[in-house]
């Protein structure tokens, strides 16, 4: 997956960002520069690129359909993919390799500083409540509600849920082939920035990792140019960038440290 469009590009390179010790920025001095273009985060958004070489031609430029088209079309031995698309994946009516697919997480990497690490995007839209309502007490009633839990588990027989008391029942998992995978998912995933300026960052970043996918960049440039728009952007907005002296070959060290010095295996019960 590595369309330009939305989020396709980021949603998946940053997986292997994240797995190989970079990060997108600092969230404490608002510094790009050093993070996203740092040589750990080099270093996973070309292990990303360079897999395309061995994809399908156009496959660059695919979104969530036509990575699903793919695979259930036999053009593909292995596809990355939501969880949330994988019900047709699963479905013998759908895919006519659906009793010989099988489900995973991510491996994760070892990065350059011998650290293990397994993080990949979170997936999801929330559900937030206007302060300009004039039926606030209606909204909240209704967010109550849909977040008991048997609101949940109807909502997670089609879908998935956060919810832990769901993610945790036996029912729940033995619905389908790759609900047991989800939740063990679930420990391993990080998210964009929490800003309001999250759409124009997005974009400047789908922008250039397709740049680097489609070889008008390489990647090392690729996020040098990204790093300096989304600075540029922070600044707009009025945010102060805290320049430090030096910065981290490997920022997760820095800035959420989740190495392991081995290997970890998924045990899915």
């Amino acid at each position: 997956m590595g369309g330009r469009e939305y989020d396709f590009a980021t949603t998946a390179s940053n997986s292997f960002l994240w797995s190989f010790g970079g990060e997108l920025y600092n969230p404490e001095t608002f510094e790009v520069k050093g993070y996203l273009n740092s040589p750990a985060s080099v270093d996973g958004v070309q292990f990303y690129v360079d897999m395309f070489k061995y994809g399908p031609s156009g496959s660059g430029n695919w979104g969530w359909d036509e990575v699903n088209a793919a695979f259930q079309q036999g053009k593909l031995a292995m596809a990355m993919q939501w969880y949330y698309f994988n019900g047709s994946n699963a479905d013998p009516k759908v895919n006519k390799f659906a009793n010989m697919t099988g489900f995973a997480n991510l491996p994760g990497a070892i990065g350059r500083d011998g650290k293990f690490r397994r993080q990949f995007s979170v997936g999801g839209q929330g559900m937030g409540i206007n302060k300009y309502s004039k039926k606030l007490d209606t909204v909240i009633k209704f967010m109550e509600w849909y977040f008991q839990p048997e609101q949940q588990k109807r909502y997670a027989r089609v879908c998935q849920t956060g919810l832990k008391q769901v993610l945790d029942s036996s029912e729940w998992k033995n619905l389908n082939s790759y609900n047991r995978h989800f939740a063990q998912a679930l420990k391993y995933t990080n998210d964009y920035w929490h800003l309001p300026e999250y759409s124009i960052l997005l974009d400047q970043l789908q922008e250039e990792v397709s740049n680097a996918i489609a070889g008008r960049k390489t990647v090392q440039q690729a996020l040098d140019d990204a790093a300096e728009k989304h600075e540029r952007t922070l600044r707009r907005a009025g945010y102060t960038i805290k320049r430090s002296e030096t910065f981290p070959e490997v920022p997760d060290a820095l800035i959420t440290p989740v190495g392991q010095d081995k290997v970890v295996v998924i045990q899915v019960d």
